[in-house]
């Protein structure tokens, strides 16, 4: 090399001259191994910077041999200037396609005098990866002839006219956000020994957010450097999900302090958009930042908010102001029967006998004489989709939807919060029956005591050698309502966007990592531990009304004692709320949501119908999670639909057109005075038969019975 110029054309096709070597090197995109300009780089005296290795992975330079260099060969043009510098070593024929040298380059090694001079060929092909690197291509440069000055290369951004195009002035870097040494520094730290796969991506951005209370745009570009991702790719995630704070630059980032009421309809009728305005006038914005937020699953003790990750029931103003002043802003941790409480019980001892010598057919056979279905709202019977999990060749594994973001359901959390090992012990015994190499538990982030309970309770299952470290993989949510659809928990799971997936293939084929995966409800694997250790006997002997088994109602609204009440499955609502201690004082039945926003409004005059599977479906609604709320004569029907409705278009994930177009429209045709009840009537029909998922094909629901029942209303 000794100090001469180095010619590089074309970014994806570019051609170098060395004169002492007499040599050209033709540059292409393609891998090449590590270790060749390590010969180079020590002849020369460089260090082998970890840049520099990184980038020779990528690039591959053919070293070929130039003929006819000077004279004709040098000055042959087409078109000039420009047709000079595209033609330059085109070799001694005339007619050669453009880019193209004609001696290969094993030509250039059969001639080789030694092997000292194909090492040099060798070297020259490195060096011209490091000129890569620090000047970029279709750029003239000098290499110094000494070591000292060959050892001191200018950083990419520190050059002038780096990747300067055929006029005019160009950039110094490549197009996009560069990260800084001090924001990969920090990501770094803060992922520490865990491993960079793809999966923990959400995982890996809670970690920011907590640490930082936001996202800054610079350390999602490291974030994205140090997991090998596109920015794009790290960027969408992190905006999909509501409890990331991305913060671009010259954005001011939010207080370290924020506040999330929640504005489900249980928590509308106690009042809680009404908190959030006293909060908003009385607190100093640069200080406390107060958000609305969806269902947290605490209707019981509405209205609620979220101060940091301390959640405060009956929310008051006053309560606010004590607690901020208190700096009480962490998770409270109930109390709960741990695995010393839960082993004494008995706990454990129906996995362990399964594990030695149980037949995991007998066990589906209890299920499915016990009855059990779906617990988180589609109703299939829960033993039948162990043998389709088992019909397809493994890895299998488990996933569990923990993400109850239906809005006045909250009897996951109350089982959680008090018997985890019932659940836990229930998940093993699924996991075994499908030979599943992984659990993993998807939790909502609106649950911190839950999270802290089992990160704490699977500590002790692995120290007490019931599973293998790592066994459980606990999946932490972010607030998106969409993710508890089955695929869209997947996608979660996998560090996506929580995006349903079409259908077919099914999860129970292609689940988590397109591997066969079983999907349970948290009160599903609930019962299913009791169904193994009691017998079926214990939901299959219960009827009422015609109907078998048990199911826990989680009841709210304008009752005397909200909570979850475990009653035979065929109650009716007048046995809800007879079991919750009637109706609130000064308040008279009017009217009833059966399970959840998806089910619709249904009048007191249909009082009489058993609340279970299959028995809502002739009049257009159905129990789904059973999350019952309770409306008396001072609310409003029409108001209650929209509440819905606006959840429904907050929590759309956006894929498809007729859900995220369809319950934006509806919300703004429920504002009116008077309902277009043709319109909204096409509009609900387009929705329900064309969107991708249940979120869509449900949303119409409240719209339609709405106007069904209370014509006078809309």
């Amino acid at each position: 090399m000794r100090g001469r110029v180095v010619l590089v054309h074309k970014a994806d096709h570019a051609l170098i001259f060395v004169p002492d070597a007499v040599l050209a090197l033709t540059i292409k995109k393609r891998p090449t191994h590590p270790s060749v300009f390590k010969i180079f780089l020590d002849t020369v005296g460089l260090s082998v910077l970890p840049e520099i290795q990184r980038f020779a992975c990528h690039i591959l330079f053919e070293l070929r041999a130039v003929h006819g260099f000077g004279g004709k060969a040098w000055n042959r043009q087409k078109g000039g200037a420009k047709g000079k510098r595209e033609h330059l070593f085109h070799g001694a024929e005339t007619n050669q396609p453009r880019g193209r040298v004609q001696t290969p380059l094993a030509k250039v090694f059969r001639n080789s005098p030694s092997v000292a001079h194909a090492r040099l060929c060798w070297g020259v092909q490195a060096a011209i990866q490091v000129v890569f690197k620090l000047v970029g291509l279709r750029h003239l440069c000098k290499f110094a002839a000494t070591r000292e000055q060959r050892a001191t290369h200018m950083a990419l951004d520190e050059r002038k006219g780096v990747w300067k195009s055929a006029r005019g002035k160009g950039r110094k870097t490549p197009k996009g956000r560069q990260y800084s040494d001090e924001a990969l520094a920090d990501v770094q730290a803060l992922l520490g020994d865990r491993p960079r796969r793809r999966d923990l991506l959400i995982e890996f951005l809670h970690l920011i957010q907590d640490a930082h209370g936001h996202l800054s745009a610079a350390h999602l570009r490291a974030l994205a450097e140090e997991m090998r991702l596109s920015m794009a790719e790290v960027y969408e995630v992190a905006t999909f999900y509501a409890h990331f704070d991305v913060v671009k630059e010259g954005e001011t980032p939010p207080p370290a302090l924020t506040i999330r009421v929640c504005d489900s309809l249980s928590c509308e009728l106690a009042g809680a958009q009404a908190l959030q305005q006293a909060l908003e006038e009385g607190l100093d914005p640069a200080e406390v930042r107060v958000v609305r937020a969806p269902c947290m699953g605490r209707c019981d003790t509405a209205p609620v908010l979220e101060l940091g990750h301390n959640h405060i029931d009956h929310a008051t103003p006053e309560k606010v102001q004590a607690a901020i002043a208190a700096g009480d802003t962490h998770v409270r941790i109930p109390d709960y029967q741990d695995l010393k409480a839960y082993l004494e019980t008995g706990g454990y001892s129906a996995l362990t006998d399964l594990r030695a010598n149980g037949n995991w057919e007998d066990v589906q056979d209890k299920v499915l004489s016990s009855g059990l279905r779906g617990l988180g709202g589609a109703g299939f019977p829960s033993g039948r989709k162990w043998g389709f999990v088992r019909a397809n060749p493994g890895p299998r594994y488990l996933a569990v939807n923990g993400d109850e973001g239906e809005p006045g359901t909250f009897k996951d959390r109350f089982y959680l919060e008090r018997v985890p090992h019932l659940f836990l012990e229930g998940m093993l015994i699924a996991a075994w029956a499908v030979e599943a190499d992984t659990c993993f538990v998807y939790m909502r982030d609106e649950y911190p005591a839950v999270l802290e309970i089992l990160r704490r309770e699977i500590a002790s299952l692995e120290a007490a050698g019931l599973v293998a470290p790592g066994y459980i993989d606990l999946r932490r949510g972010a607030g998106a309502y969409i993710c508890g659809e089955e695929s869209a928990m997947i996608e979660s799971i996998e560090g996506k966007r929580g995006i349903p997936r079409h259908r077919p293939p099914y999860v129970a084929q292609v689940g988590i990592f397109d591997r066969p995966t079983l999907v349970h409800n948290v009160e599903t694997l609930h019962w299913i531990t009791r169904v193994v250790r009691e017998g079926p006997e214990c939901l299959s002997s219960i009827e009422k009304n015609g109907r078998k088994g048990l199911r826990s109602y989680s009841v709210s609204g304008r009752v005397a004692n909200p909570g979850v009440y475990l009653l035979p499955a065929g109650s009716t609502i007048t046995d809800i709320i007879d079991a919750a201690g009637g109706m609130a004082a000064g308040h008279s039945f009017k009217a009833y949501q059966p399970g959840g926003p998806s089910s619709g409004i249904l009048p007191a005059s249909m009082q009489d119908i058993p609340l279970d599977f299959d028995t809502l479906q002739p009049h257009g609604s159905f129990i789904g999670s059973a999350a019952v709320v309770v409306l008396s004569d001072k609310d409003s029907a029409r108001d209650a639909a929209l509440n819905m409705l606006r959840f429904f278009e907050d929590e759309s994930c956006g894929q498809c057109t007729p859900c995220r177009v369809g319950c934006e429209k509806a919300v703004k045709l429920m504002q009116a005075e008077h309902w277009n009840q043709p319109l909204l009537e096409e509009l609900c029909t387009a929705m329900a038969d064309a969107s991708i998922c249940g979120l869509g094909q449900a949303a119409p629901n409240p719209i339609r019975l709405t106007m069904k029942h209370f014509p006078d209303e809309v």
